[in-house]
């Protein structure tokens, strides 16, 4: 049973882009069609941005302790850094992140304050 779920996971790494496409066009759907507009050459970055934003939304959702809600953000502030310093965390939004660094010059400055935003926003539910 844990093979069962760690297998898309772990499929992720093998193709981060194409894990946060997926992610997307299952819970983002309006993204996942807009992105076909995006040019070719920044798509993955687009994709990685909306995966990421998906994942901290969902945080509040599918947590129910308010210790857990502040673990996974940790989590998320604590990988932004691995991304800046060139060592993403194994897990397929953060290497497809990272890659949109690389490609589309994106400052994790940016990225601290995307998690900072959904945490502000949560005041009171978990945090």
């Amino acid at each position: 049973m844990a093979t069962e779920a760690a297998a898309p996971h772990e499929a992720g790494l093998a193709d981060p882009t194409a894990y946060c496409r997926d992610l997307v066009r299952k819970r983002d759907y309006e993204s996942y069609l807009i992105g076909s507009f995006y040019p070719r050459h920044i798509q993955g970055a687009f994709f990685a941005l909306r995966a990421f934003y998906v994942e901290l939304a969902s945080v509040q959702d599918t947590v129910s302790n308010a210790m857990i809600g502040k673990m996974r953000m940790q989590f998320w502030r604590d990988a932004i850094k691995g991304i800046a310093d060139g060592r993403p965390p194994r897990h397929p939004i953060a290497l497809a992140l990272h890659d949109a660094q690389q490609r589309a010059n994106l400052p994790s400055y940016h990225l601290r304050r995307i998690i900072d935003a959904r945490v502000s926003r949560c005041v009171g539910c978990w945090i």
